[in-house]
This record gives structure tokens, sequence and C-alpha cells, in this order.
């Protein structure tokens, strides 16, 4: 979970700066930053965790030009961030800013054994186009699905078809946003095993994570 401390501004998301980043251009070397300090201080959890993977929000149009390959040769050979440990995560707002043909490159990259994931899921109007079109493993359920006091019925129907549909394509389902008690227990309770949110942690420095990561 990428923040930067700004030294007057304090701690800010990176919904607010990664769009500006991507703008300029800078997205591929602040990408590059990401994965070579996570090889670094994730490096012992990588180590001793054999399940252990690393997912990174990338903008299609790295992959458009190349440079996401570049991304990976540019790890330094002895790390342990290996690309099988690596999921590059595609939100529905960056693929719905152009039609890209990134097809090709997404198949050269899961040869090196890297995973591709969909981002905020079902947030945009043609998700279900992309689950067909792209080679993805992971499907990540947007937090806007989880039901809530307001909307408990209606959320449990669709969230049990998003459940079954990413099943169905033999997909690593994810569910992004748990802050609710009854809403990890609906989860657990239609096997859904993976899942992240302000209930169990909230953003924390490498130096707190990984002694909890290997216990």
């Amino acid at each position: 979970m990428l923040r930067w401390n700004h030294p007057k501004q304090g701690r800010i998301r990176p919904d607010l700066f990664i769009p500006i980043a991507e703008e300029t251009g800078l997205i591929a070397e602040l990408t590059q930053w990401v994965i070579r300090r996570a090889g670094v201080e994730l490096e012992q959890v990588f180590k001793q965790k054999p399940n252990f993977y690393l997912s990174v929000n990338l903008p299609p149009s790295l992959l458009a030009n190349g440079q996401a390959r570049a991304l990976l040769a540019a790890n330094p050979p002895s790390s342990a961030l290996t690309p099988d440990r690596l999921v590059f995560e595609l939100t529905e707002r960056q693929l719905l800013q152009g039609d890209l043909d990134i097809t090709g490159e997404m198949h050269s990259l899961i040869q090196l054994g890297v995973r591709f994931g969909v981002d905020d899921f079902v947030t945009g109007y043609s998700s279900l186009a992309y689950l067909h079109r792209f080679p993805f493993h992971v499907l990540k359920l947007d937090k806007s699905f989880l039901p809530t006091a307001e909307r408990a019925d209606s959320a449990v129907v669709v969230l049990n078809t998003l459940i079954e549909l990413g099943r169905k394509l033999n997909l690593l389902v994810i569910a992004e946003g748990i802050e609710l008690e009854p809403q990890a227990k609906l989860l657990q309770d239609r096997d859904v095993k993976y899942g992240q949110g302000w209930l169990y942690c909230r953003a924390i420095p490498a130096a707190q994570f990984v002694p909890q990561a290997l216990m």
C-alpha cells in the first residue's frame, strides 16, 4: 500500500498522487522504485514464505509500450522478488482510458511467471468484456459490493453472483475493503479465502509488517 510521506502535508494517499505520476510520465520510474524497494524490505518474507507475493498496480500503458518488461529486467538478479512472486493489477479506470493492445505483452510476461489481476471489479461499464479479453488470474471485488446496513439484501445477491462468476472462470477471488465483522463472516460463509481491509490492518511501514508476516 504505497503512501507518500510529504514533509509538510503528511501522509498522502495514492489516489491523489498516482494519477499525477501517470500524467507526467513518472509512473514507470515510480513503479520500478516500488518493485526494487519491496524486494529489499521484504526479502526475508519472500525467502521464508513460499506463497507470499506482491501485488503492484500497473498502468496498461506500460504494457503497451513494453516498459513493464523493462521493470522486471531492472530488478537485481539477486532479488528474492522473482517474477513468479509478482501480480500486476490493472484497474478498470485505467483500462477505460484507451483501447490498448496489451494482450500479447501480458501473455509474454505470464511466460516469465508474472500473474495479472483486475482491480476494482465492476466499477466500469465493460468489466465482463475484460474478463474474457485479457488473461487474468485474480479477481478483486470492489468494496462497494460488500453489504452494509443500508443495502444488505441487494448487495448479497450481487456479491454471490460475482463470487460464482470468478470461480467459474478459475480466478482467485479477493474481497477488498472489509471493515466489519459481519462482512468478513459473510465472505467466509461463501468460502472466499482472501480479503483485505481495515478490519485486519491499515497500511503500515515494512518494519512493522515484516515481523508479523514471518510469524
